[in-house]
């Protein structure tokens, strides 16, 4: 199981700002634990905003997925610059995005960081692996992850929580900021 090194993951998204579509799609994989295939088919009636907070139904999840103020609020600034379309994230040619774009865009902004290349997987494992390190439980994880506990066990990696644990002081402030902060 691959995880990025936290140092790593924000200079990555930090290369993002720029990109208001990068950066969002880059904070609902790190902070909200979304897969690629899940991102490309989300749309903008996925999400709902209730008075303990705003929610994604995202399609084929049993369950809805919490966003955390700091991606709702990247959310709501990706919302206002984007064109009408169907689908939540599409390309130049207003065509759905596939997975494989996430993977190309992940990497470009890897380059740019002058970070190793992730995966969306393993920048995803990462959420899993940062909600662990704050004594989350398998079933908090497993229910933000859309996955069964029995499945999130694998992210309770000794070694990146040793590693997280290692550079505590920089995590104090773990939150995706707006990209014009």
């Amino acid at each position: 199981l691959k995880s990025c090194k936290d140092e790593e993951e924000q200079q990555f998204i930090k290369a993002a700002k720029e990109d208001l579509m990068a950066y969002c799609i880059f904070a609902l994989i790190y902070r909200v634990g979304l897969a690629s295939t899940e991102i490309i088919e989300l749309k903008v009636e996925h999400f709902g905003a209730y008075d303990n907070g705003v929610y994604a139904f995202v399609p084929g999840r049993r369950e809805a997925c919490y966003i955390p103020d700091d991606v709702h609020l990247i959310l709501e600034q990706y919302l206002a610059s984007r064109m009408e379309h169907e689908y939540l994230f599409y390309n130049s040619r207003r065509n759905k995005l596939n997975i494989k774009y996430i993977s190309r865009m992940i990497k470009k902004y890897a380059e740019l960081a002058g970070v190793p290349s992730y995966s969306a997987e393993s920048l995803r494992n990462s959420c899993a692996f940062t909600m662990f390190s704050y004594d989350a439980s398998a079933e908090q994880v497993a229910r933000q992850m859309g996955v069964t506990p029995i499945m999130i066990k694998r992210y309770q990696s000794k070694y990146y929580r040793d590693n997280i644990l290692k550079n505590a002081n920089q995590l104090v402030k773990l939150r995706i900021e707006l990209p014009n902060e």
